[in-house]
Protein backbone atom coordinates (compact mmCIF):
# COMPACT_ATOMS: atom_id res chain seq x y z
CA UNK A 1 0.00 0.00 0.00
CA UNK A 2 1.18 3.35 -0.83
CA UNK A 3 0.76 6.71 1.47
CA UNK A 4 0.86 9.92 2.10
CA UNK A 5 2.47 10.53 5.60
CA UNK A 6 2.46 14.09 7.21
CA UNK A 7 4.87 15.29 9.44
CA UNK A 8 6.14 18.43 10.84
CA UNK A 9 8.58 18.93 8.11
CA UNK A 10 5.70 18.11 5.83
CA UNK A 11 4.38 15.34 3.42
CA UNK A 12 6.55 12.08 2.51
CA UNK A 13 5.21 9.38 0.28
CA UNK A 14 6.37 5.54 0.80
CA UNK A 15 5.91 2.97 -2.30
CA UNK A 16 4.52 4.79 -5.04
CA UNK A 17 3.14 2.01 -7.23
CA UNK A 18 0.31 0.97 -4.63
CA UNK A 19 -2.81 3.23 -3.46
CA UNK A 20 -4.22 4.38 -0.11
CA UNK A 21 -7.29 3.81 0.32
CA UNK A 22 -9.21 7.10 1.21
CA UNK A 23 -10.58 6.36 4.59
CA UNK A 24 -6.94 6.70 5.79
CA UNK A 25 -6.09 9.89 5.15
CA UNK A 26 -9.43 11.02 6.91
CA UNK A 27 -8.62 8.45 9.90
CA UNK A 28 -5.46 10.43 10.42
CA UNK A 29 -7.29 13.45 10.39
CA UNK A 30 -9.54 12.86 12.99
CA UNK A 31 -6.38 11.60 15.17
CA UNK A 32 -4.59 14.50 14.64
CA UNK A 33 -7.22 16.82 15.23
CA UNK A 34 -8.16 15.17 18.48
CA UNK A 35 -4.15 15.26 19.38
CA UNK A 36 -4.51 18.89 18.89
CA UNK A 37 -7.59 19.59 20.86
CA UNK A 38 -6.00 18.01 23.35
CA UNK A 39 -3.04 19.70 23.33
CA UNK A 40 -5.02 23.36 23.36
CA UNK A 41 -7.07 22.16 26.51
CA UNK A 42 -3.56 21.60 28.32
CA UNK A 43 -2.39 24.99 27.36
CA UNK A 44 0.57 23.59 25.11
CA UNK A 45 0.14 25.78 22.33
CA UNK A 46 3.45 25.16 20.27
CA UNK A 47 2.60 21.76 20.24
CA UNK A 48 -0.81 22.34 19.34
CA UNK A 49 0.21 24.43 16.40
CA UNK A 50 2.77 21.40 15.03
CA UNK A 51 -0.16 19.17 15.40
CA UNK A 52 -2.65 21.25 13.52
CA UNK A 53 -0.18 21.82 10.76
CA UNK A 54 0.17 17.72 10.90
CA UNK A 55 -3.60 17.77 10.82
CA UNK A 56 -4.33 20.19 7.83
CA UNK A 57 -1.74 17.83 6.22
CA UNK A 58 -3.89 15.07 5.93
CA UNK A 59 -7.03 17.47 5.17
CA UNK A 60 -5.19 18.13 1.81
CA UNK A 61 -4.72 14.73 1.40
CA UNK A 62 -8.31 13.47 1.91
CA UNK A 63 -9.85 15.89 -0.10
CA UNK A 64 -7.28 15.25 -2.81
CA UNK A 65 -8.57 11.53 -2.41
CA UNK A 66 -11.94 12.98 -2.27
CA UNK A 67 -11.35 14.83 -5.87
CA UNK A 68 -9.40 11.62 -7.50
CA UNK A 69 -6.63 13.39 -8.01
Amino acid sequence: MSVLVASYDGVMQFNAEAKAPQHFYAKQLNSWQEITLSNIKHGDLIRAKQAFEVAAAYGRLTLQKVRGL
